[in-house]
Protein backbone atom coordinates (compact mmCIF):
# COMPACT_ATOMS: atom_id res chain seq x y z
CA UNK A 1 0.00 0.00 0.00
CA UNK A 2 1.23 3.42 -1.00
CA UNK A 3 1.13 6.08 2.08
CA UNK A 4 2.11 8.93 -0.23
CA UNK A 5 3.73 9.48 -4.02
CA UNK A 6 6.05 12.81 -4.40
CA UNK A 7 7.99 13.56 -7.22
CA UNK A 8 11.14 15.87 -6.36
CA UNK A 9 11.21 18.44 -9.18
CA UNK A 10 11.71 21.82 -10.50
CA UNK A 11 12.46 22.77 -13.80
CA UNK A 12 15.14 25.01 -13.18
CA UNK A 13 18.82 23.02 -12.31
CA UNK A 14 21.67 23.45 -9.58
CA UNK A 15 18.70 23.60 -6.76
CA UNK A 16 19.69 19.96 -5.21
CA UNK A 17 16.83 17.49 -6.21
CA UNK A 18 19.12 14.62 -6.33
CA UNK A 19 20.90 15.69 -2.85
CA UNK A 20 17.51 16.20 -1.44
CA UNK A 21 16.21 13.02 -2.73
CA UNK A 22 19.03 10.92 -1.05
CA UNK A 23 18.54 12.80 2.18
CA UNK A 24 14.81 12.37 2.23
CA UNK A 25 14.98 8.68 1.18
CA UNK A 26 17.58 7.77 3.66
CA UNK A 27 16.42 9.79 6.73
CA UNK A 28 12.71 9.00 6.53
CA UNK A 29 13.71 5.30 5.74
CA UNK A 30 16.27 5.40 9.01
CA UNK A 31 13.30 7.10 11.50
CA UNK A 32 10.36 4.66 10.15
CA UNK A 33 11.75 1.62 10.08
CA UNK A 34 8.35 -0.16 10.01
CA UNK A 35 8.12 1.24 6.80
CA UNK A 36 9.12 0.46 3.43
CA UNK A 37 10.63 3.79 1.49
CA UNK A 38 11.31 3.64 -2.51
CA UNK A 39 13.33 5.88 -4.57
CA UNK A 40 12.77 5.94 -8.23
CA UNK A 41 15.17 8.02 -10.60
CA UNK A 42 14.02 9.66 -13.19
CA UNK A 43 16.87 11.65 -13.91
CA UNK A 44 19.02 10.82 -16.72
CA UNK A 45 22.41 11.96 -14.73
CA UNK A 46 21.41 9.46 -12.18
CA UNK A 47 22.86 11.43 -9.07
CA UNK A 48 20.69 10.35 -6.41
CA UNK A 49 21.42 6.46 -7.96
CA UNK A 50 24.77 6.95 -7.94
CA UNK A 51 25.21 8.24 -4.18
CA UNK A 52 22.71 5.58 -3.05
CA UNK A 53 24.70 2.78 -4.41
CA UNK A 54 27.87 3.66 -2.02
CA UNK A 55 28.68 7.01 -4.01
CA UNK A 56 32.04 8.26 -5.55
CA UNK A 57 33.67 5.36 -7.83
CA UNK A 58 31.43 2.79 -6.14
CA UNK A 59 28.14 4.41 -7.05
CA UNK A 60 29.65 5.11 -10.59
CA UNK A 61 31.16 1.42 -11.07
CA UNK A 62 27.36 0.21 -9.81
CA UNK A 63 25.59 2.29 -11.93
CA UNK A 64 27.64 1.40 -15.32
CA UNK A 65 27.69 -2.14 -14.45
CA UNK A 66 23.23 -1.98 -13.96
CA UNK A 67 23.72 -0.20 -16.93
CA UNK A 68 25.28 -2.75 -19.02
CA UNK A 69 23.29 -5.93 -18.38
CA UNK A 70 20.48 -7.00 -21.11
CA UNK A 71 17.93 -5.84 -19.95
CA UNK A 72 19.13 -3.44 -17.76
CA UNK A 73 17.32 -3.59 -14.27
CA UNK A 74 17.28 0.17 -14.61
CA UNK A 75 14.31 2.67 -15.44
CA UNK A 76 15.31 3.03 -18.85
CA UNK A 77 15.45 -1.30 -18.97
CA UNK A 78 11.79 -0.78 -17.73
CA UNK A 79 10.73 1.46 -20.01
CA UNK A 80 12.08 0.16 -23.41
CA UNK A 81 10.26 -3.00 -22.39
CA UNK A 82 7.46 -1.04 -22.09
CA UNK A 83 8.29 0.48 -25.53
CA UNK A 84 8.85 -3.50 -26.89
CA UNK A 85 5.00 -3.47 -26.24
CA UNK A 86 4.23 -0.63 -27.58
CA UNK A 87 0.72 0.75 -26.02
CA UNK A 88 -0.43 -2.80 -25.13
CA UNK A 89 -0.83 -3.94 -21.33
CA UNK A 90 1.99 -4.77 -19.53
CA UNK A 91 0.57 -7.41 -18.02
CA UNK A 92 2.24 -8.62 -14.79
CA UNK A 93 5.27 -6.64 -14.08
CA UNK A 94 8.33 -8.30 -12.82
CA UNK A 95 8.78 -5.64 -9.93
CA UNK A 96 12.22 -7.48 -8.79
CA UNK A 97 14.07 -7.22 -11.71
CA UNK A 98 13.81 -3.42 -11.33
CA UNK A 99 13.88 -2.44 -8.42
CA UNK A 100 16.86 -3.31 -6.00
CA UNK A 101 17.13 -3.19 -1.96
CA UNK A 102 19.70 -0.25 -1.45
CA UNK A 103 21.49 -2.14 1.65
CA UNK A 104 22.43 -5.09 -0.89
CA UNK A 105 24.50 -2.86 -2.80
CA UNK A 106 25.57 0.10 0.10
CA UNK A 107 25.41 -1.45 3.25
CA UNK A 108 25.50 1.80 4.95
CA UNK A 109 22.07 2.34 4.12
CA UNK A 110 18.81 0.85 6.02
CA UNK A 111 17.60 -2.03 4.44
CA UNK A 112 13.57 -0.68 4.17
CA UNK A 113 14.86 1.42 1.31
CA UNK A 114 14.80 0.37 -2.35
CA UNK A 115 15.59 1.64 -5.58
CA UNK A 116 14.64 1.76 -8.92
CA UNK A 117 17.90 3.20 -10.23
CA UNK A 118 18.39 5.83 -12.89
CA UNK A 119 20.11 5.51 -16.05
CA UNK A 120 21.94 7.59 -18.70
CA UNK A 121 19.92 6.36 -21.32
CA UNK A 122 17.26 7.30 -20.76
CA UNK A 123 17.09 10.49 -22.65
CA UNK A 124 17.83 8.52 -25.44
CA UNK A 125 14.59 6.64 -24.76
CA UNK A 126 12.82 10.87 -25.55
CA UNK A 127 11.94 9.92 -28.61
CA UNK A 128 10.36 6.68 -29.06
CA UNK A 129 8.34 7.14 -25.55
CA UNK A 130 6.95 10.16 -27.22
CA UNK A 131 6.10 8.40 -31.09
CA UNK A 132 4.10 6.02 -28.34
CA UNK A 133 2.08 8.57 -26.35
CA UNK A 134 1.33 10.93 -29.50
CA UNK A 135 0.21 7.68 -31.68
CA UNK A 136 -3.15 8.31 -33.31
CA UNK A 137 -4.17 4.66 -32.54
CA UNK A 138 -5.28 3.79 -30.00
CA UNK A 139 -7.14 6.42 -28.83
CA UNK A 140 -5.94 6.03 -25.17
CA UNK A 141 -2.33 6.15 -26.01
CA UNK A 142 -1.04 8.99 -24.23
CA UNK A 143 -2.37 7.68 -20.93
CA UNK A 144 -1.36 4.43 -21.44
CA UNK A 145 2.47 5.66 -21.59
CA UNK A 146 2.15 8.59 -19.41
CA UNK A 147 0.93 5.79 -16.55
CA UNK A 148 4.29 3.59 -16.54
CA UNK A 149 6.10 4.71 -14.38
CA UNK A 150 2.71 5.14 -12.29
CA UNK A 151 2.36 1.19 -12.74
CA UNK A 152 5.95 0.41 -12.06
CA UNK A 153 5.75 1.72 -8.49
CA UNK A 154 1.81 0.30 -8.21
CA UNK A 155 3.95 -3.63 -8.95
CA UNK A 156 7.16 -2.89 -6.45
CA UNK A 157 4.56 -1.69 -3.24
CA UNK A 158 1.78 -4.40 -4.42
CA UNK A 159 1.08 -6.64 -1.17
CA UNK A 160 1.26 -5.73 2.38
CA UNK A 161 2.91 -2.72 4.42
CA UNK A 162 3.10 0.60 3.83
CA UNK A 163 5.08 2.75 1.34
CA UNK A 164 6.45 6.12 0.84
CA UNK A 165 7.21 6.94 -2.53
CA UNK A 166 10.16 9.63 -3.88
CA UNK A 167 10.65 10.48 -7.54
CA UNK A 168 13.95 12.05 -8.53
CA UNK A 169 13.12 14.25 -11.79
CA UNK A 170 15.40 16.07 -14.25
CA UNK A 171 15.42 19.78 -14.93
CA UNK A 172 13.35 20.83 -17.95
CA UNK A 173 10.01 19.31 -18.88
CA UNK A 174 10.96 15.86 -21.06
CA UNK A 175 8.80 13.68 -21.95
CA UNK A 176 10.01 11.43 -19.64
CA UNK A 177 9.43 14.34 -16.71
CA UNK A 178 5.88 13.84 -17.72
CA UNK A 179 5.78 10.37 -16.55
CA UNK A 180 7.57 11.11 -13.26
CA UNK A 181 4.36 13.82 -12.68
CA UNK A 182 2.01 11.39 -13.74
CA UNK A 183 3.37 8.58 -11.45
CA UNK A 184 3.05 11.39 -8.26
CA UNK A 185 0.46 13.03 -6.05
CA UNK A 186 2.52 15.66 -4.69
CA UNK A 187 5.62 17.20 -5.53
CA UNK A 188 8.39 18.64 -3.63
CA UNK A 189 10.21 21.69 -4.97
CA UNK A 190 13.76 22.61 -4.32
CA UNK A 191 14.75 26.24 -4.81
CA UNK A 192 17.71 28.70 -3.89
CA UNK A 193 17.30 32.27 -2.96
CA UNK A 194 17.99 33.90 -6.39
CA UNK A 195 16.23 35.82 -9.39
CA UNK A 196 15.93 33.09 -11.76
CA UNK A 197 13.95 30.64 -8.71
CA UNK A 198 11.45 33.25 -8.60
CA UNK A 199 11.15 32.83 -11.98
CA UNK A 200 11.01 28.92 -11.51
CA UNK A 201 8.02 29.25 -9.62
CA UNK A 202 5.58 30.81 -12.26
CA UNK A 203 7.10 28.75 -15.28
CA UNK A 204 5.71 25.37 -12.60
CA UNK A 205 3.07 26.35 -12.61
CA UNK A 206 2.15 27.29 -15.93
CA UNK A 207 3.82 23.90 -17.26
CA UNK A 208 2.01 21.63 -15.38
CA UNK A 209 -1.49 23.75 -14.70
CA UNK A 210 -1.29 26.09 -17.43
CA UNK A 211 -2.28 29.38 -17.09
CA UNK A 212 -4.19 32.93 -18.46
CA UNK A 213 -6.18 32.59 -21.78
CA UNK A 214 -5.71 29.43 -23.91
CA UNK A 215 -3.72 29.52 -27.44
CA UNK A 216 -5.59 27.97 -30.23
CA UNK A 217 -1.99 26.91 -31.56
CA UNK A 218 -0.19 25.05 -29.04
CA UNK A 219 -2.58 24.88 -26.05
CA UNK A 220 -3.81 21.10 -27.00
CA UNK A 221 -0.58 19.67 -26.98
CA UNK A 222 0.36 21.15 -23.41
CA UNK A 223 0.51 18.90 -20.54
CA UNK A 224 -3.02 20.77 -18.66
CA UNK A 225 -4.87 19.81 -21.72
CA UNK A 226 -3.53 16.06 -22.36
CA UNK A 227 -4.14 15.19 -18.85
CA UNK A 228 -7.36 16.50 -18.84
CA UNK A 229 -8.54 14.53 -21.76
CA UNK A 230 -6.90 11.26 -20.67
CA UNK A 231 -8.82 11.99 -16.93
CA UNK A 232 -5.33 12.09 -15.33
CA UNK A 233 -4.22 13.84 -12.76
CA UNK A 234 -1.25 16.46 -12.39
CA UNK A 235 0.66 16.42 -8.92
CA UNK A 236 -0.28 19.36 -6.80
CA UNK A 237 1.88 21.40 -5.03
CA UNK A 238 2.85 19.34 -1.38
CA UNK A 239 6.40 21.69 -0.03
CA UNK A 240 8.63 24.26 -1.36
CA UNK A 241 11.97 23.91 0.06
CA UNK A 242 14.29 26.47 0.21
CA UNK A 243 18.15 25.32 -0.24
CA UNK A 244 20.96 27.20 0.93
CA UNK A 245 23.62 26.70 -0.48
CA UNK A 246 27.52 27.63 0.15
CA UNK A 247 27.65 29.03 -3.42
CA UNK A 248 25.29 31.91 -2.21
CA UNK A 249 27.62 33.97 -0.07
CA UNK A 250 25.66 37.46 -0.22
CA UNK A 251 24.66 38.98 2.83
CA UNK A 252 21.46 37.86 4.66
CA UNK A 253 19.51 40.59 4.28
CA UNK A 254 19.82 39.97 -0.07
CA UNK A 255 19.13 36.61 1.16
CA UNK A 256 16.23 37.61 2.61
CA UNK A 257 14.85 39.91 0.13
CA UNK A 258 15.32 37.33 -1.99
CA UNK A 259 13.28 34.65 0.13
CA UNK A 260 10.51 37.18 0.51
CA UNK A 261 10.15 37.68 -3.24
CA UNK A 262 9.58 33.86 -4.47
CA UNK A 263 7.10 33.38 -0.79
CA UNK A 264 5.22 36.91 -2.29
CA UNK A 265 5.12 35.00 -5.79
CA UNK A 266 3.94 31.46 -4.39
CA UNK A 267 1.18 33.33 -2.14
CA UNK A 268 0.02 35.21 -5.08
CA UNK A 269 -0.51 32.24 -6.99
CA UNK A 270 -2.05 30.47 -4.20
CA UNK A 271 -4.72 33.71 -4.09
CA UNK A 272 -5.14 32.60 -7.71
CA UNK A 273 -5.73 29.12 -8.07
CA UNK A 274 -5.40 27.07 -4.71
CA UNK A 275 -6.33 23.72 -6.30
CA UNK A 276 -2.68 23.73 -7.13
CA UNK A 277 -1.50 23.08 -3.93
CA UNK A 278 -2.36 20.27 -1.68
CA UNK A 279 -5.21 21.15 0.94
CA UNK A 280 -4.43 21.68 4.52
CA UNK A 281 -7.03 20.55 7.27
CA UNK A 282 -7.44 24.33 7.56
CA UNK A 283 -7.68 27.00 5.55
CA UNK A 284 -4.41 29.48 4.57
CA UNK A 285 -6.59 33.02 4.57
CA UNK A 286 -3.10 35.24 4.86
CA UNK A 287 0.66 34.98 3.49
CA UNK A 288 1.88 34.71 7.01
CA UNK A 289 -0.11 31.24 7.43
CA UNK A 290 0.44 29.85 4.00
CA UNK A 291 4.66 30.35 4.07
CA UNK A 292 4.64 28.12 7.43
CA UNK A 293 2.59 25.71 5.83
CA UNK A 294 3.67 24.95 2.14
CA UNK A 295 7.74 26.51 2.55
CA UNK A 296 10.20 24.89 4.87
CA UNK A 297 14.08 26.04 4.55
CA UNK A 298 17.20 23.37 4.85
CA UNK A 299 18.87 26.14 6.43
CA UNK A 300 21.88 24.13 6.75
CA UNK A 301 22.07 21.85 4.33
CA UNK A 302 25.54 22.74 3.69
CA UNK A 303 29.27 20.95 4.28
CA UNK A 304 27.37 18.20 6.60
CA UNK A 305 24.71 17.10 4.19
CA UNK A 306 27.57 16.85 1.16
CA UNK A 307 29.90 14.91 2.74
CA UNK A 308 27.31 12.40 3.61
CA UNK A 309 26.33 12.34 -0.01
CA UNK A 310 29.54 11.98 -1.56
CA UNK A 311 30.07 9.26 1.07
CA UNK A 312 26.85 7.24 0.60
CA UNK A 313 25.87 7.54 3.79
CA UNK A 314 23.13 8.72 6.48
CA UNK A 315 23.69 12.22 7.90
CA UNK A 316 23.13 10.89 11.49
CA UNK A 317 25.54 8.30 11.50
CA UNK A 318 27.93 11.11 10.25
CA UNK A 319 31.12 11.63 12.54
CA UNK A 320 33.03 15.05 12.99
CA UNK A 321 35.96 15.17 11.82
CA UNK A 322 37.77 15.81 8.35
CA UNK A 323 37.05 14.04 5.00
CA UNK A 324 38.57 13.67 1.62
CA UNK A 325 35.67 14.95 -1.32
CA UNK A 326 37.51 14.87 -4.69
CA UNK A 327 41.14 15.46 -3.39
CA UNK A 328 40.16 18.17 -0.80
CA UNK A 329 39.88 17.49 2.89
CA UNK A 330 36.94 18.98 4.08
CA UNK A 331 35.86 19.54 8.01
CA UNK A 332 32.70 18.64 9.27
CA UNK A 333 31.73 19.50 13.17
CA UNK A 334 29.73 18.05 14.61
CA UNK A 335 27.25 20.93 15.45
CA UNK A 336 26.97 21.58 11.75
CA UNK A 337 25.77 17.68 11.52
CA UNK A 338 22.84 18.12 13.58
CA UNK A 339 21.79 21.16 12.10
CA UNK A 340 21.94 19.21 9.07
CA UNK A 341 19.81 16.26 10.59
CA UNK A 342 17.61 18.33 12.13
CA UNK A 343 16.95 20.40 8.76
CA UNK A 344 16.01 17.45 6.68
CA UNK A 345 13.63 15.83 9.74
CA UNK A 346 11.88 19.28 9.41
CA UNK A 347 10.92 18.23 5.61
CA UNK A 348 10.72 14.94 6.43
CA UNK A 349 8.20 15.84 9.42
CA UNK A 350 6.31 17.51 6.37
CA UNK A 351 5.74 14.39 4.33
Amino acid sequence: MIRERYAIWNNKGGVGKSTLTFHLGTHYASTHPDEEVLVVDMCPQANSTMMLLGSGEKGESKLIELETRDPAPTIAGYIAERIKGGTNPPGAIDAGLWCHRVSEINANLPSNLHLVPGDGNLELLAAPISYYANAQFPAAAWAAVHSWVRELTDAVTKGDGKWTVLIDSNPSFAIYTELAMIAADKLLIPFNADDSSRHAVSAIVRLLYGVGKANPVYDKFTFRQQTQDAKLQAPRCHLFVGNRFTQYKGSAKAYSALSEAVGDELYSIYGKTPTFFTPRTTNTDNRKDFLSRYTVDVRDFNTAGVVAAHKGVLLSSLKDGCYDVHGQQVEVRKDRIKECVDSVAAVCDRI
